[in-house]
């Protein structure tokens, strides 16, 4: 809002925040960049799910409607 924010190089690490951008992230390749993920609310595609189970990065668990 009116504010200009510049960076100097790309971020290193970053952290997907839906069950979207975890996947595109790993099918770019960028599993190594990722910090963690949150909000995977279904099975990560077939071809991705040995990456996330090799992966070294933070997971946050959130509940969904079921179980409230």
């Amino acid at each position: 809002m009116g504010r200009t924010i510049t960076f100097v190089e790309a971020p290193k690490r970053a952290v997907s925040l839906n069950q979207h951008a975890t996947e595109i992230m790993l099918a770019l390749g960028l599993e190594d960049s990722m910090a963690g993920t949150a909000f995977l609310d279904d099975e990560i595609l077939l071809q991705y799910r040995m990456l996330i189970k090799k992966s070294r990065y933070y997971r946050i668990n959130i509940p969904v409607r079921k179980y409230f």
